[in-house]
């Protein structure tokens, strides 16, 4: 039997579980076997993690997806997490503080992603020094 005939047997009789169709090598019943899926990196919101990655000069992205800028400095509250992160703004023109709590860090592409828009970002006042 064709293993895509086979496998389609198996999705339609509800068989395969959580591993889809298109997981399988095409081949033949004897030697079809499974890929290896990669995982889904979820993005984490910085403020909660208490194992923070190296994140000097790591790109920093608005919520639409666009480059904005570039950490800085990341400043810690008491039980060690991020409360505060300093991005230089692209355009060198100046350095704002971000709320750890509206950053994301998406470790596949290591990034942080804001929920604010760059419009929102690019409004942030300076920081002092």
């Amino acid at each position: 039997m064709h293993i895509a005939k086979f496998v389609g047997a198996m999705a339609a009789a509800g068989l395969l579980g959580a591993v889809p169709a298109s997981a399988y090598i095409q081949g033949n019943l004897e030697t079809a076997r499974p890929l290896r899926m990669a995982a889904a990196t979820p993005m984490t919101t910085l403020s909660t993690m208490t194992n923070v990655p190296v994140l000097a000069s790591v790109t920093v992205k608005s919520s639409d997806g666009m480059p904005v800028g570039t950490v800085r400095n990341i400043v810690n509250d008491a039980n060690g997490k991020p409360a505060m992160v300093d991005v230089m703004l692209s355009d060198n023109t100046k350095t704002v503080g971000i709320d750890a709590s509206e950053l994301s860090f998406d470790a596949a592409s290591n990034t942080l992603v804001a929920s604010l828009s760059a419009e929102q970002i690019k409004a942030l006042p300076a920081k002092a020094g």
